[in-house]
Formats: C-alpha cells, structure tokens, sequence
C-alpha cells in the first residue's frame, strides 16, 4: 500500500532502490523532460526498467494521478551527483550522508522534452498537496524543498523547469494542512463536529488536503461492494459519506475523494430499490441501503437550511 493517501501502488524491485536509508529531510523537484502525454503508470514501467536503475519516489502525470514507485523509508536513485555551480544548500548533506538520495523525497512531473510545459490544474494541485503531506509528515521546512537543477545546475538547469515555485510557497503558508477548524484528533481518530469519527487513510487524506470545515461525515466509514455504485467494475472497498461529497478506497486506487454525491447517491437509491423492483429475497439488505441514503439526504437538506 502507497505511503500516500490517494497514490497509485506502482513500486520498482527492492533491487532498484537504498532499503531503508532515507532519512527524509528534504524534498527534490522533478520533470521528466520527455513525453507529456505518458500516464504516471508510463513512467513508473521506466523505472522499471531502465538500466540507469534511477527512479523517484512519486510520479505525477498532466491529468493529476499520481503514483508512488519507491518507499519514503527508502532512497531512490533520482538525485545522482553534485555538479559544478551546485547550490551551497546541499553540502551539509553532502557530509552528513555523501550521497542525496538518502536524504531527500523526489516527486517527478510529467513535461515536454524541455521542461516548458506550465503544469496543468490538475497536476499543480496533486503536486502541492502531495509536497504539503510529506512536509507535514516529515517536518520538511519550504526552504528544503529544492530543485533537481539546484543539485545538477549543468545538466539538469532545467529541472523541473516551469515550476510554480511562488505558488507552491503561498500553499504551504496558507495554513490549508491540518486539522479542519472544529473538528478534534487524537492521533488515530479524527472526529467532526457531529461526533462522527473518521480513521485510517480516511482521516490521512483529511489532514493532507484543503478540507473545508462544513463537509462533515454523514454516515461512519463502511464496506461497499461495488464501493462505486455508478462503476460497478472499481469492486469493493471502503467508503464514507460527506455533507458535500465522498471518500472511497481500494488497495488498487487508494483513497479518492469522489465530488459526485448527486449521481452516487442516485445510484444508491436505484441499487435499493431494484431488489424491491424484482421481488428477489433481499428486501431487507435493500431497506437497509435505502434508509442510509435516506438519512444522508435528509442530513444534506438539514445543512443547506442552516446555511
């Protein structure tokens, strides 16, 4: 299972990687400087694969998946050697450890061959949140977030090239991690103001993410299978409803957060109701769907009156 909430599993061999040599005190910036089209899953078969046995620790691609190829604990091979002109910042690591990759956590973006793609919504977003989760994580100040540039000025000046930096900065200022105003967290369990508690990778991505305040649990987290009822083919796995919204989450796609409460809750109510529909036996598990979405509803409608 990915270190973070939402990454797609997609590890390189253990021979590919420094086991258990990272000591996580910094963050490196990537782009690919190759194919923009290629899917995280793409690049993750390079490492794979590459006899240059490089990698990182996270890809994220222009439609914003982002996918995990080595462990935290562990040193990736993304960060190679200092070059003339490399910025003073790294020698303390330099003489702590010799080599950066043990470290340093590398997050690459997909880009064109020269860097000069702007990054799309989508893939800015995946990338600032997933650099505030591992600064959160692991006590990673802004300025030890660095470039690949910053390590290999000569050949990689250009790495990750079009990067918001600025962006990125104002992000982690922002105070969007953490704790959403009025909830409580204990370490293991985070509870909404309504006492309904969130726990595991549900409460991670909450604390990881721009969670607004409003969007409280409406049910505890349950088993669901199809746990996407309008994608019957994603199987089953774990799930809670929202007041604005739902998590779901399989080991195959981790935990997504899923904006279709409308549609979801529609295909809840018909999954419900078919049973009742076609006279089969299990009227009771379908009374038992229906009054959960029913409750969910009336708690959405009860919101929007106190608004």
């Amino acid at each position: 299972m990915s270190d973070y909430p939402g990454a797609i599993d997609y590890f390189v061999d253990s021979s590919r990687v420094f086991a258990g040599q990272n000591s996580c005190e910094t963050i490196v910036i990537h782009g690919t400087g190759g194919d923009p089209n290629q899917s995280a899953q793409a690049l993750g078969d390079y490492f794979r694969s590459t006899p240059l046995r490089t990698s990182v620790h996270y890809g994220i691609d222009r439609q914003g998946v982002v996918a995990q190829y080595v462990r935290e604990q562990d040193g990736a091979g993304g960060n190679c050697c200092v070059e003339g002109g490399y910025d003073a910042f790294w020698q303390q690591y330099l003489n702590k450890y010799g080599n950066l990759n043990l470290c340093s956590i590398s997050i690459e973006h997909e880009n064109d061959a020269t860097n000069s793609l702007p990054l799309t919504d989508a893939q800015k977003q995946a990338s600032f949140k997933l650099i505030a989760y591992l600064s959160n994580k692991y006590g990673i100040a802004p300025d030890h977030i660095k470039s690949h540039g910053s390590i290999a000025p000569q050949s990689r000046s250009r790495c990750p090239g079009n990067y918001p930096w600025d962006e990125l900065f104002a992000f982690l200022q922002g105070g969007s991690m953490g704790i959403p105003q009025g909830w409580k967290d204990d370490g293991h369990t985070l509870t909404a103001p309504n006492n309904i508690d969130v726990v595991l990778g549900f409460r991670d991505w909450i604390l990881s993410h721009n969670w607004d305040a409003g969007n409280i649990p409406l049910t505890p987290e349950y088993h669901a299978d199809p746990v996407q009822l309008h994608n019957t083919g994603l199987g089953g796995g774990q799930r809670q409803i929202f007041r604005d919204d739902l998590l779901w989450y399989t080991p195959e796609h981790g935990v997504v957060q899923e904006p279709f409460l409308g549609m979801e809750l529609f295909a809840a109510y018909n999954a419900a109701m078919q049973p009742l529909k076609t006279q089969q036996p299990n009227v009771t598990q379908a009374i038992s769907d229906l009054a959960v979405v029913s409750a969910a509803f009336n708690k959405v409608l009860q919101d929007l009156k106190q608004q």
